[in-house]
């Protein structure tokens, strides 16, 4: 006798599990992509520009004495004397050399204060001596004897001296003057030849306007031999560092260099 084989839980349960593997054949809905977000046209904000003034503030305040004297002499161009001169005086009392010679210019020409040679001499002389006798600061010490009095011109020689064989280029320049226009030295033949010796140090150190000098020198044939070409090389190297008596000399002779002033 046949077997008849009934599905469990009769045609209504057969239906309804019919009807749930329709539905999990089917493939879920999926949902709809997010739009991408739209590129924004605007710039990002700039970083604001920090001020240079405020940063040497920060270092100053930190114990950066060369922050200190560049604050100073700032201020003392932009007018504030009192504040600059401040600052100048904090960093020269800490040995700052740049300070103290900074300090004794703005004394030395009453920059916002009241000229005091005495006070810029002095200035002067503890920058020099902080930087041993052989710094820049030695020839506005040099400077500020000198203009002192004709006693005092020896003392002067002898820094520039110093400064000189340091290679300061400024003191040569200032060397080769003195000899060249015999102040407190003979005015000779002999002088001239000693002048355009440190006349020739401090054009070959950099400074433009001793080449100038010694270009009037080879000019004239005082103190070197006479040779307009040599004197065209000379202005021509002073004027092409930017320096205009050289640039005056090209313009006045431009053929004849030879030609005395």
């Amino acid at each position: 006798m046949a077997t008849t084989r009934r599905h469990l839980g009769g045609p209504i349960a057969l239906l309804a599990a019919l009807s749930l593997l329709a539905c999990s054949a089917a493939p879920a809905p999926t949902a709809a992509p997010l739009p991408a977000p739209a590129a924004s046209s605007a710039a990002p904000p700039a970083v604001a520009a920090l001020d240079p003034q405020a940063q040497l503030a920060r270092a100053c305040d930190g114990g950066d004495a060369a922050a200190c004297g560049r604050l100073g002499g700032q201020r003392v161009d932009a007018g504030d004397a009192q504040s600059g001169t401040a600052l100048l005086k904090k960093a020269c009392e800490a040995s700052d050399i740049t300070s103290c010679a900074r300090l004794g210019d703005v004394y030395d020409r009453g920059q916002g204060v009241p000229a005091d040679a005495a006070e810029s001499e002095r200035l002067y002389r503890v920058a020099c001596d902080l930087g041993q006798g052989k710094v820049a600061a030695c020839t506005d010490l040099a400077g500020a004897i000198e203009r002192s009095g004709e006693a005092r011109r020896a003392e002067a020689r002898a820094i520039l001296g110093r400064a000189c064989d340091a290679d300061e280029p400024r003191a040569c320049g200032y060397l080769g003057l003195i000899y060249t226009e015999g102040l407190g030295v003979p005015y000779n033949d002999a002088s001239f030849r000693v002048g355009a010796k440190h006349y020739q140090k401090s054009c070959d150190l950099g400074h433009l306007r001793s080449c100038w000098h010694l270009g009037l020198l080879y000019r004239t044939g005082r103190g070197v031999p006479q040779s307009a070409a040599r004197a065209r090389a000379l202005f021509e190297k002073a004027c092409d560092g930017g320096d205009d008596s050289g640039c005056h000399e090209l313009r006045e002779r431009p053929k004849d260099a030879s030609k005395p002033p």
